[in-house]
């Protein structure tokens, strides 16, 4: 379907993401604290070839992109290409996510690591957030 936010004029509220995600704004909320508890900050900008999206940042660094669509959360990390076998070292990577990881093609020098809520549990959000910071 695609993301849910394209009108310029009009930002996401909670209350708007909260009807466009139905039954996932929970996990939503979840992976909001998630990133709020690691002290990194969400803000939803708009760009013209994207519409609304959310960026995550801790300081001046990109932690996470984020979109919604009608009942799924999009949440990418990007990673550098070349750290993808030690992404995939992660004792605690949920293994469908794992997956993911392992068959996704680069984007350039770029690793994409993108969690769709609620396909994949919102206990990976942290997870992949701590690998994030701790691997650049």
């Amino acid at each position: 379907m695609g993301q849910a936010f394209r009108d310029q004029s009009q930002p996401p509220t909670p209350e708007a993401i909260a009807e466009v995600l139905g039954d996932t704004d929970a996990a939503w909320q979840e992976a909001l604290d998630a990133f709020a508890n690691a002290g990194v900050d969400v803000a939803w900008r708009y760009y013209r070839d994207g519409g609304w999206l959310a960026k995550a940042t801790r300081g001046k660094a990109t932690m996470a992109w984020m979109s919604v669509e009608p009942g799924l959360a999009r949440i990418t990390f990007y990673f550098p290409a070349r750290l993808r076998e030690t992404v995939l070292a992660s004792p605690d990577l949920d293994d469908t996510l794992r997956e993911r990881v392992a068959t996704t093609a680069p984007t350039g020098k770029s690793l994409p690591v993108t969690l769709r809520l609620p396909d994949v549990p919102t206990s990976q959000v942290p997870i992949v957030l701590e690998l994030k910071q701790r691997l650049r």
